[in-house]
């Protein structure tokens, strides 16, 4: 659905990666990508629409550092699964009617949703099998700020790590700072 898509090897191993979350053999995964590698393209786009193609009544939560760019992920997720090519492969997956905003769109006939919103965007009531955290800092000079670095952890732990607890969680990010969500959940697993 992207012939222009430059695939490498490391492509080739987050999706052999998220293919594992799919199947239910990982529940946590987080890689770790320089900005402008095509990340945010595999693993925020394709990979929840191919997801919902397989698993129509499944749940997806992604979020990332703003709600803008969330819900940028997707609109084009939602409008993979418009797109001929994806009917062509999962021809029964179709959106709902009545729910087919870019932040949260439903399959029809199916409890399968997608959520779009930016870290400590609500997510109340909401559930989820899957809760993808795409770049959750911005960029070096935010990553810098120990405010925003705590933000997101206690956003992280009070919202996704209780909320999704019993989902996969899976985290992609470029990694700016030794102290982000990342490397804090590298220590904690230390212990």
């Amino acid at each position: 659905t992207f012939p222009q898509y430059q695939v490498s090897d490391f492509h080739r191993l987050i999706a052999s990666k998220l293919e594992a979350v799919e199947r239910g053999e990982v529940k946590r995964r987080m890689s770790f990508v320089p900005p402008q590698h095509w990340k945010s393209q595999l693993a925020s786009i394709h990979f929840p629409a191919w997801y919902i193609g397989r698993n129509p009544n499944n749940r997806i939560v992604t979020s990332s550092y703003s709600g803008m760019l969330a819900k940028n992920f997707g609109r084009q997720a939602r409008n993979l699964i418009k797109d001929d090519a994806y009917r062509s492969i999962f021809p029964d997956i179709r959106l709902s009617a009545d729910s087919q905003a870019a932040d949260r769109w439903t399959i029809n006939g199916h409890r399968g949703y997608y959520l779009a919103t930016g870290v400590q965007g609500a997510t109340t009531g909401f559930g989820a099998e899957i809760f993808l955290v795409d770049d959750p800092i911005r960029d070096a000079q935010e990553a810098d700020s120990e405010v925003m670095r705590d933000r997101v952890w206690d956003w992280f732990i009070t919202v996704v790590h209780t909320r999704a607890a019993a989902a996969a969680q899976i985290i992609i990010q470029t990694r700016w700072h030794e102290d982000d969500l990342s490397g804090r959940l590298l220590a904690e697993m230390e212990k």
